[in-house]
């Protein structure tokens, strides 16, 4: 960061630094793709694990988050550089992580980029959406060049609470295998003021019989912004379709992650995706507490 004054001398603010980076690491990778409709060009960022290699077979994380900063922008603004570390952590963990910018992200394409719906769920009154069409479509392009992509193994993940890794399961059930959902926003009939859905769409809950894989649902009965009613009439839904999943209740978790959210999503993908058992032992400490 340089300082100019009006004379046109520079002073130098500051500096960045990669000195508290392992020697070791992988930097991530930025790749152009296509949409789903094999015209439109997306862009996203493959993250590998520091001892990658290329002669081995790797799950597939999808850890695509539809808001906010572009894909793989690493800014003070913690909702770019929480993401962009989290995958950078999942790649550690024996994961090729991907992470894409859509179709239908927020506000920094055209008009027809921002605004386009997934025809399998159109969500017109929200002000965001989650796309998976353009994911699934950006990681098969990327295993037909990369052959370390297992797409026998592919999960998805969410960092906020727009229901990435929900709607990847019930939309895409063939092709992700496991997700891990913290305080997804997954009934917008219930996002109150901040964006009301109109009745005759569908709403997750509708797709409860196509889940196949696994998945983990994170929610804290404290959260205040995604109300907790919201995963209930998920669970409902998943109850009545006689779906097997699994359920972790945080009795004062708000609108967030901790580091044992964390934590216990980094497990359920190291056993359910890499196949390994996590350590027992091991205690994640963040600055999320």
């Amino acid at each position: 960061s340089v300082l100019v004054d009006r004379d046109g001398h520079q002073h130098s603010l500051e500096t960045a630094t990669i000195s508290g980076l392992p020697e070791d690491v992988n930097w991530p990778e930025p790749v152009m793709l296509k949409a789903a409709d094999g015209k439109t060009d997306t862009y996203g960022v493959i993250f590998r694990p520091s001892n990658f290699d290329p002669s081995q077979r790797y799950p597939v994380l999808d850890c695509t988050y539809n808001y906010a900063t572009p894909v793989g922008s690493f800014t003070n603004n913690t909702t770019g550089e929480r993401h962009y570390l989290s995958a950078w952590a999942y790649a550690e963990l024996g994961f090729i992580c991907v992470m894409i910018f859509n179709r239908g992200n927020e506000g920094l394409r055209d008009t027809a980029f921002n605004s386009y719906q997934d025809p399998k769920l159109p969500l017109e009154a929200m002000r965001f959406r989650f796309n998976k069409e353009d994911c699934v479509a950006g990681i098969q392009q990327l295993a037909e060049q990369h052959s370390y992509m297992d797409l026998d193994r592919v999960g998805v993940v969410e960092f906020g609470s727009i229901p990435t890794a929900v709607a990847g399961l019930l939309l895409y059930p063939d092709f992700y295998k496991v997700g891990v959902s913290i305080n997804a926003q997954t009934d917008s009939r219930l996002f109150g003021c901040i964006a009301t859905q109109d009745e005759g769409y569908p709403e997750l809950e509708d797709f409860a019989e196509d889940l196949k894989g696994k998945l983990l649902i994170i929610h804290g009965m404290l959260e205040d912004v995604i109300t907790p009613a919201m995963m209930f009439r998920m669970v409902e839904a998943l109850q009545k379709a006689n779906k097997r999943f699994d359920m972790l209740l945080l009795p004062n978790l708000g609108h967030g992650s901790t580091s044992y959210t964390i934590q216990r999503s980094w497990d359920y993908m190291v056993e359910h995706l890499l196949g390994e058992e996590p350590p027992e032992a091991f205690r994640l400490k963040t600055v999320f507490g």
